[in-house]
């Protein structure tokens, strides 16, 4: 979960929303990262299929 805090846009997050919405966009972000992950893991098993 570190790669979170090394964001620019989480560092204004935290300087302007209040701490109850804080976790909410935490978790936003976390999810955005985990999709594009899951993205590529499929287009990479496409991929492969493909080849072989």
């Amino acid at each position: 979960m570190d790669f979170i805090f090394k964001e620019p846009s989480i560092v204004y997050v935290k300087e302007t929303v209040p701490k109850y919405q804080l976790g909410y966009s935490f978790f936003l972000v976390y999810q955005n990262k985990l999709k594009l992950i899951e993205n590529f893991c499929t287009k990479t098993l496409k991929n492969l299929k493909n080849v072989f």
